[in-house]
């Protein structure tokens, strides 16, 4: 027995049109900047990961030079910024752009704000927060 494919985008209308509803309502939302291109307010990707000695972060951001960002740790706060943006061309295709981003981390008391590193090597920006090493909390004194 054969069953009717269903397409919901050639056949329903409807489903098209909230679909592009919400689309336009994410675009606009204020969440995302108001009123900017979508594309133009989404951070780049970014990986966390930890072992027992550190924290690693690292942002893919391809075409950007080490000159583009700043790290600040503020406040508890490690702040990444770049200013950068893709200048404008006339492309008859474009799926990345370089744009000026700013991304926190709340950063608490288990790791030593005064040892993070960053490098940035073929395309990815690495920033490593190393645990503060744990001292002896307790010791035995003896009465002489």
């Amino acid at each position: 027995m054969l069953y009717p494919s269903y397409f919901p985008f050639e056949y329903g209308s409807n489903f098209k049109n909230k679909l592009r509803e919400i689309t336009n309502d994410l675009r606009s939302n204020a969440e995302f900047g108001g009123n900017m291109n979508y594309y133009e307010s989404v951070y780049p990707a970014t990986n966390i990961s930890s072992s027992k000695e550190s924290i690693l972060i690292e942002i893919a951001a391809p075409g950007y030079s080490r000159e583009d960002f700043q790290i600040e740790v503020d406040k508890g706060n490690l702040t990444v910024t770049s200013n950068k943006s893709t200048e404008a061309k006339n492309y008859n295709y474009q799926e990345f752009k370089n744009k000026k981003f700013k991304k926190i981390w709340n950063l608490d008391n288990s790791v030593n704000h005064e040892s993070i590193s960053a490098t940035y090597n073929a395309g990815i920006l690495s920033i490593e927060i190393p645990f503060i090493k744990e001292t002896q909390t307790s010791k035995r004194i003896e009465v002489l």
